[in-house]
């Protein structure tokens, strides 16, 4: 049987699979349409882009951060190596979120 033939006979059953008797209420109705919302989402990476986005979004945000804390650490007149101290245990760990976000970006658009 050739691929194309095997294809359309999944499709059938699977349109037969998804109109059982059973399967006639609001529920199932919402689901179905959940069900194809996902898969709209997935085929597409939008989940994967999303996160990215927002993980290097708060990487953002620390880095602005950091620069505001120097600036009124300066200001009320705290030791430079006490700023630099705070400032790289915070901006340390972020920038750790963020490899491990582009890491998972890419690892997830390869498989």
């Amino acid at each position: 049987m050739s691929d194309e033939i095997r294809s359309t006979e999944m499709t059938q059953e699977l349109h037969a699979f998804r109109r059982r008797g059973a399967d006639r209420g609001w529920l199932c109705w919402v689901a179905l349409r959940m069900a194809d919302m996902w898969d709209w989402v997935d085929k597409r990476d939008i989940d994967k882009h999303a996160i990215t986005g927002f993980g290097l979004y708060l990487a953002a945000k620390a880095t602005f951060w950091g620069m505001d804390f120097a600036n009124l650490a300066i200001a009320a007149k705290v030791p430079g190596l006490e700023i630099a101290a705070i400032i790289a245990s915070v901006t340390a760990i972020v920038s750790m979120m963020a490899g491990v976000i582009v890491k998972f970006h890419f690892n997830a658009r390869t498989e």
